[in-house]
């Protein structure tokens, strides 16, 4: 594989909740090209053997700072209409040849270097950005195959994040780095695992009314409130073990320092 764009090497910046702008960035996943249209705007694609979805999880990195992060389902495209009846019937049966849009990436800051996907191996996406004095100004949005199973990182400095993982397959989350503030929606009827590596001001989990939630602290917390029921620093959680037949487990673990954590249902 060949890109055609100038990978810029991942940088850590302080971010503050802001918003400005108004630039998009779309990648998929295809031949490999760049296409500008205008001066902060551009279209990436990644070349990749095939057009089928794989069996086996896809690792999507997140590697540039920003003041918020978010990652959402890509929505579903609807075939275009080309006025071949035929043709038009065959696409909605799914007989389309073209490769499915894995990822899609977009930046609200006009004014920044635009975020960058490659794929250094078959399993594995990373998101890079270079926002330089713009990063504590950006919003960066990650949007993935909602057919795909994925395993997601985060692996810069934000201030705030969000994944609405309600109806993707997402098996694993790590929050590798510091994080002020983090909201997690997890799959309505999947397992998920958790882990919070990075220190972090405020965590919350919103997962399914069914779910069996399985909560670690290996290390010491502020507060803790879970399905509201209050633990403080240096008590011990006891949850119930019990779980349903086929119900979701949700296990979050924490390895570095937490003011607060509240898992909630919806």
């Amino acid at each position: 594989m060949r890109d055609t764009t100038h990978p810029v090497p991942p940088q850590r910046f302080p971010a503050i909740t802001a918003l400005v702008g108004a630039c998009a960035v779309l990648f998929a996943v295809g031949g490999c090209s760049t296409t500008p249209s205008g001066p902060q705007a551009a279209e990436t694609q990644l070349t990749t053997p095939g057009s089928a979805l794989s069996a086996d999880p896809l690792d999507i990195h997140i590697l540039g700072s920003a003041a918020q992060v978010t990652v959402l389902p890509l929505p579903a495209e609807e075939p275009a209409n080309t006025g071949d009846v035929e043709q038009d019937a065959d696409a909605r049966d799914g007989g389309a040849s073209e490769e499915p849009v894995m990822i899609k990436v977009t930046s609200d800051n006009d004014r920044a270097a635009l975020p960058l996907v490659t794929q250094p191996s078959a399993q594995r996406y990373e998101v890079r950005s270079d926002l330089g004095d713009e990063a504590g100004s950006s919003h960066i949005t990650v949007l993935l195959h909602a057919d795909a199973t994925w395993n997601v990182s985060l692996d810069a400095p934000v201030d705030t994040f969000t994944a609405d993982f309600a109806t993707l397959n997402v098996d694993e989350l790590h929050l590798s780095e510091s994080v002020a503030t983090a909201t997690v929606t997890t799959p309505h009827e999947r397992d998920i695992n958790i882990e919070q590596s990075g220190g972090a001001g405020q965590v919350t989990v919103i997962a399914p009314a069914g779910a069996t939630p399985n909560v670690i602290f290996n290390v010491g917390y502020g507060q803790a409130d879970i399905d509201g029921t209050t633990f403080t620093s240096g008590e011990e959680i006891s949850l119930p073990t019990s779980e349903a037949d086929g119900s979701p487990q949700i296990t979050v673990s924490h390895t570095a320092g937490i003011g607060q954590f509240t898992l909630q249902r919806r």
